[in-house]
């Protein structure tokens, strides 16, 4: 079977998703702090692939 995707089909440059919690980089900080955290969308991006079942 051959399929195709297509991701972020209007190139949007948000955010994926959006969170809040508690986070500890050691190189930076000397206590853990809370705070949003993020993650950008995917650029535009077309994904084709084959499977196969045996």
């Amino acid at each position: 079977m051959l399929y195709g995707e297509l991701l972020n089909v209007f190139d949007a440059r948000g955010k994926d998703i959006v969170y809040f919690y508690e986070s500890y980089l050691p190189a930076i900080d000397a206590a853990p702090t809370e705070g949003r955290m993020s993650r950008v969308e995917e650029p535009r991006t077309v994904r084709l692939g084959l499977r196969y079942s045996f």
